[in-house]
């Protein structure tokens, strides 16, 4: 394009320390929620579509649903109703708090609210912003194995 690779810089997605910070809350959005502060809570954060893979999320939970584990679903979307179908089939939908949209500024109060965040799934083209809200909050993340993750 006859540009000067030298004056080209690509700068990765990154989170807002102040807003997404670890111990900045007091106090937990539990229970206003309803999960025992003793429970394990897998969450995620999002739109709930199809390459998200969530079947296999709710499958997992559906496994270890008898180990006191909670699984937060902070977003909405089209597959909403089908990943409650899901959670009926694999007896897990007691385990799942679903809690709809939530405003952008209330998000660092749900991601605290969590033990382990999922990004259940991604594409190769990608690199998604909640990965760096999530670890710099200091949680522990599972993610698909991607490039544009690793």
């Amino acid at each position: 394009m006859g540009v000067d690779p030298k004056k080209i810089h690509v700068l990765p997605n990154a989170a807002d320390a102040d807003t997404f910070g670890p111990n900045r809350f007091q106090q937990s959005i539990r229970p206003r929620l309803g999960i025992p502060e003793n429970e394990v809570v897998l969450g995620f954060i999002g739109w709930f579509v199809s390459w998200h893979n969530f079947d296999l999320l709710i499958e997992a939970l559906g496994r270890v649903k008898d180990e006191g584990a909670t699984l937060l679903l902070v977003g909405d979307g089209d597959l909403k109703e089908e990943l409650e179908s899901l959670a009926i089939q694999h007896g897990c939908l007691d385990d799942i708090v679903f809690t709809g949209s939530v405003p952008y500024t209330e998000i660092p109060e749900y991601i605290n609210a969590m033990d382990i965040c999922i990004i259940p799934g991604s594409n190769q083209y990608r690199s998604p912003i909640k990965l760096f809200e999530y670890m710099c909050m200091g949680k522990a993340v599972v993610a698909p194995r991607l490039e544009p993750i690793e």
